[in-house]
């Protein structure tokens, strides 16, 4: 089966059938199943797996996931798995560990391809030939004696020049970065701006830390768009299946203590200020819940519009006046679609 499949089904099961299944994996085949398990499910794993086991799993992923796994460790447990881990996986992932993980630092892989910008293209294929995972190396970054970035080649424009010829006379010098605090969004954003599969991250010197990758990227997309949806709705980021229940109430509660009294205010202003022409004119009253719904409806979707626009970067504070008065100029055409349609 494929690991992502596995792991689907892993995630159906108890967790005690869970840790006996996955003890049978083989250290590589566990190390991607565990990747693809939802993060509440992997996180009851680990616990629940022996140190010699889960050092043994998680030396073979990635850095940011391993450091996603660690932070959830008891204090003994974290120390433990990262005295069992390669002297030099164990640095790269303490070096992850000191940035949030919603952000590029957090986000990064250190497992990437970096030569000096006096090697040749031969060298550079040298230097790339079992040298670091096949994911990423789609491109080659250029850097300094001091590390810093000086440009980014691809594989493709690699391959094409002679073996003599130096990286610094065909390497694209106008590189897109960003800095290990940078918000996990922004570098999604620039990713789609700028068509880009990876992204390095730098420092302030411009020293090359790491490089956001396109799984990454696709990762965040998927989750900046499923966080906007919750917000649209009035819920916080959750998980249906593992969230526990009191924590969705507490989530869910105050929307609807807030969307009941917006409710019972308009019903105490309708009672008291159109008491009188509603009991004139009663046909009235029959036509409330299409107006209500009408209206709640149009909000519906200028907020979806409105938020939209707000997570993929197109609308700014800036824009708030504009908005207003182009929603504003619409609501009333519906309006008057509406009205006409219903008389």
């Amino acid at each position: 089966m494929h690991p992502v499949d596995l792991a689907e089904l892993l995630d159906d099961v108890d967790l005690e059938d869970r840790v006996r299944i996955f003890e049978v994996l083989d250290p590589e085949r566990a190390a991607q199943v565990l990747a693809a398990m939802p993060h509440d499910s992997k996180v009851e794993l680990v616990r629940r797996m022996g140190e010699d086991r889960l050092a043994e799993v998680i030396d073979r992923m990635p850095d940011a996931a391993v450091a996603d796994i660690i932070d959830e460790l008891p204090g003994h447990k974290e120390r433990a798995i990262l005295g069992k881990l390669e002297r030099e996986k164990a640095r790269d992932v303490e070096e992850l560990r000191r940035y949030p993980p919603h952000t590029a630092g957090g986000r990064m892989t250190r497992n990437f391809v970096a030569v000096p910008d006096t090697f040749t293209a031969g060298e550079t294929i040298r230097a790339i030939q079992g040298a670091v995972d096949p994911h990423t190396v789609d491109f080659v970054y250029v850097v300094d004696d001091a590390g810093r970035l000086r440009g980014v080649l691809s594989l493709p424009r690699l391959m094409i020049h002679g073996p003599e010829t130096p990286v610094s006379s065909f390497m694209r010098k106008d590189v897109i970065f960003v800095g290990p605090t940078t918000d996990q969004e922004e570098v999604a954003r620039l990713a789609q701006k700028y068509r880009l599969r990876h992204v390095p991250v730098v420092d302030n010197d411009m020293r090359l830390l790491g490089v956001v990758t396109l799984q990454d990227i696709i990762e965040v997309i998927q989750h900046e768009a499923s966080e906007d949806m919750m917000k649209l709705a009035g819920v916080g980021m959750v998980d249906s299946l593992h969230t526990p229940l009191r924590v969705r109430y507490r989530m869910r509660l105050p929307w609807l203590y807030l969307t009941l009294g917006g409710e019972l205010f308009i019903a105490l202003v309708l009672s008291r200020v159109f008491r009188a022409t509603l009991e004139k004119a009663s046909i009235l009253a029959a036509f409330m819940p299409a107006i209500m719904a009408t209206g709640g409806n149009v909000g519906l979707q200028s907020t979806t519009m409105v938020i939209r626009g707000l997570g993929m970067g197109t609308l700014h504070r800036g824009h708030f006046l504009r908005v207003l008065a182009k929603e504003f100029r619409l609501g009333l055409l519906l309006g008057m679609s509406c009205g006409a349609a219903a008389s």
